[in-house]
């Protein structure tokens, strides 16, 4: 799980290596006075007055991106195991400030013959909780709900639960108690390789229905809890979860590659761990845990959308769900957030991050709010790409050193 990853990158990294240059100067308001190696800054100081940016050309901005994917190539080559066997092939974007890059990596052949390109899409699994939580957020300033309200209130009678006192909140931050899945859940799981095609909105009520003696409080990662929030917006809009979405999330923020039903032949084709190409998962009920599809480009519009001074569409909301709400008892820096989990640091800010898998895709997200720098990476397996994205953000950000003064 990332979580554990991200507790040993912020302390001695077992994947570290050689450490790397960051990136970060290029944005300092200073005079760099640190001495420092590597090709990046030797090619980008040119462009540097008085350690103020001021102008990308194209050259220069073509000059970074190369750049970057030097060192990238770097780190995977020398601080990873990723080969083309695994993963045919996966995408990084790379996130400083206003500009973002965009990279293919993998089997030239299949890079070619898919014509991929940052708007194609991808399953992005539990990714999908984080927008979910923004849409209740909003939702909740909006008036419509509030994240104390308790679940049961948002159901019909013959589902409720009287013996679950548990609100929109434990949902939100895992805290509710449930299990990842339901109990019962492989009754249903009639094809391994699209688990959730057959399990309903009924059948996850019914398990809700049944449950006594949570003891919520206490974090526990599962996909029950945003399955059940999709459950509780639908109610109280009477609107589809789809339809939810596009109104106050994908519209406004002009996602266009973003969405829960994309035809089939526009999704990147995934491969199992073994290698066999896997069709998308459909959905039943889940969909708002982990059923959205979303491109490079649409993530690194949203990871802008959390830097700190973020001003836009949804700020508000933005503002509330970056903020880490308490630790998740795991390792003694790892956050739990609304949707979004963090890690804390002695000596940096904090990261906020997460990743998700489906049965042919993997996805990752991790952004320092204060540097305003970002790192997604969408890959054609399900692999966990976590280490990859840490180690690209530690890249960017100094090596989680903070620039003398600051």
């Amino acid at each position: 799980m990332w979580l554990a990853l991200a507790f040993s990158i912020s302390g001695e990294c077992k994947q570290q290596g050689t450490a790397r240059n960051g990136l970060l100067e290029l944005l300092t308001p200073k005079p760099i006075k640190m001495k420092i190696k590597g090709r990046i800054w030797s090619k980008i100081q040119i462009y540097l007055i008085g350690g103020i940016f001021i102008l990308f050309s194209t050259n220069a901005f073509s000059q970074i991106r190369e750049n970057l994917r030097n060192e990238i190539e770097t780190i995977i080559s020398y601080e990873t195991e990723i080969n083309t066997e695994k993963i045919p092939a996966f995408q990084v974007a790379v996130i400083i400030k206003d500009s973002v890059y965009y990279f293919n990596f993998g089997d030239q052949k299949f890079l070619d013959s898919t014509g991929l390109n940052e708007n194609s899409y991808f399953e992005i699994g539990s990714l999908t909780s984080i927008f979910t939580a923004l849409l209740t957020l909003e939702m909740e300033n909006e008036g419509v709900l509030s994240r104390d309200d308790l679940f049961n209130t948002f159901l019909p009678e013959s589902y409720r639960n009287n013996a679950c006192s548990i609100s929109l909140y434990h949902l939100l931050t895992h805290t509710s108690g449930f299990p990842f899945r339901p109990k019962g859940f492989g009754l249903k799981e009639l094809d391994a390789r699209n688990p959730y095609a057959y399990y309903t909105k009924d059948d996850l009520l019914g398990f809700y229905a049944d449950q006594k003696d949570l003891k919520n409080g206490k974090y526990l990662f599962s996909n029950v809890n945003y399955a059940l929030l999709e459950i509780a917006l639908e109610e109280v809009s009477k609107k589809s979860f789809s339809e939810l979405f596009e109104s106050r999330i994908t519209k406004p923020l002009n996602l266009n590659h973003t969405g829960f039903h994309p035809d089939f032949h526009e999704i990147v084709t995934g491969f199992s761990v073994g290698g066999n190409r896997i069709k998308p998962w459909t959905f039943q009920s889940f969909e708002g845990a982990i059923g959205l599809k979303s491109s490079l480009s649409d993530l690194a519009k949203f990871v802008k959308c959390n830097f700190k001074d973020y001003h836009g569409e949804l700020e508000k909301s933005f503002q509330e769900l970056r903020q880490m709400q308490f630790p998740t008892g795991r390792t003694k820096n790892t956050m739990v957030g609304l949707g979004w989990h963090g890690v804390q640091f002695k000596k940096y800010h904090p990261l906020i991050a997460l990743g998700g898998v489906t049965g042919g895709h993997g996805s990752f997200i991790s952004l320092v709010p204060e540097t305003q720098t970002g790192v997604v990476i969408l890959s054609t397996a399900p692999c966990e790409m976590d280490g990859l994205g840490f180690l690209i953000l530690r890249m960017i950000n100094h090596n989680w050193k903070l620039p003398k003064g600051d």
